[in-house]
C-alpha cells in the first residue's frame, strides 16, 4: 500500500470521529499496534470495512466547583461545550442529565456510536438501552425520567419513561420499551428497584 492510501485510510477514520485505539476496542480488542499495522498493511477489504464505520462523538460532562455542568463533545483533539438546550453551565442537575438524554437521543438517532465520559455518574444513574443485536442504541435513562420497569417474562423487561421524542416536543410523555434482556441489556435489570 503506498502513503497515500495509508493517508486515505487513516483519515476515513479520523473524520468518523475515531482513533486507531477507539476503533482497535471496536474490533474485538485490538492493540493500538495491531491497528497501525492493519493501516500500513490495508486492502480494499480495511476500507470497506472503515467505510462502514458509525460516525462517533466523545462526549464528557464537566462540573465546576460552583455546581454549574456543562456537557461537551470533541471536535478534532479538543473538547468544546455544547451551548444550548440546558447543557451548559447549567446549576440543576435534574433538569441537566434530562437534556443531557434528550442530546444522547438525538445523537443516537441520528447514527452516532457514543463515548460517555462522567466524573458524577452515580448522580445521573445513566443506562444506554441497547437493541437486540447490541450494536444500535435506542434510548438512554435516568432516574430523572424512570417511571416504571417490570419484568414481562423472564427474558423481558418494560420500561416506561417519561421523555421528548423529539427536540421540538414541548411536554414530556410516557413512552414504553419492551427490551430483550440479552447479555448487552442485563444491566436494565437494576431498574427494578428504582
Amino acid at each position: 500500500m503506498t502513503g497515500k492510501d495509508k493517508k486515505e485510510i487513516l483519515n476515513i477514520i479520523q473524520s468518523k470521529g475515531w482513533t486507531l485505539k477507539s476503533l482497535g476496542e471496536r474490533w474485538d480488542g485490538l492493540s493500538e499496534r495491531q491497528m497501525s499495522r492493519i493501516v500500513d498493511s490495508s486492502n480494499i477489504r480495511d476500507i470497506d470495512a472503515v467505510n462502514g464505520l458509525p460516525k462517533r462523538i466523545e462526549l464528557k460532562v464537566s462540573h465546576h466547583p460552583s455546581g454549574n455542568s456543562t456537557l461537551m463533545f470533541k471536535s478534532g483533539k479538543i473538547f468544546q461545550d455544547y451551548k444550548n438546550n440546558g447543557l451548559f453551565c447549567n446549576n440543576d442537575l435534574v433538569s441537566f442529565y434530562q437534556s443531557v438524554e434528550l442530546k444522547i437521543g438525538e445523537l443516537i438517532k441520528e447514527g452516532y456510536s457514543l463515548d460517555y465520559q462522567d466524573s458524577k455518574v452515580k448522580y445521573s444513574n445513566m443506562k444506554v438501552v441497547f437493541s437486540d443485536d447490541g450494536i444500535s442504541q435506542i434510548t438512554v435513562l435516568s432516574k430523572a425520567v424512570f417511571v416504571s420497569a417490570k419484568m414481562v417474562s423472564p427474558n423481558k423487561i418494560e420500561l416506561i419513561l417519561s421523555q421528548r421524542i423529539i427536540p421540538s416536543q414541548v411536554k414530556l410523555a410516557h413512552h414504553t420499551y419492551m427490551i430483550n434482556l440479552e447479555p448487552h441489556n442485563l444491566h436494565l435489570k437494576e431498574c427494578l428497584n428504582w
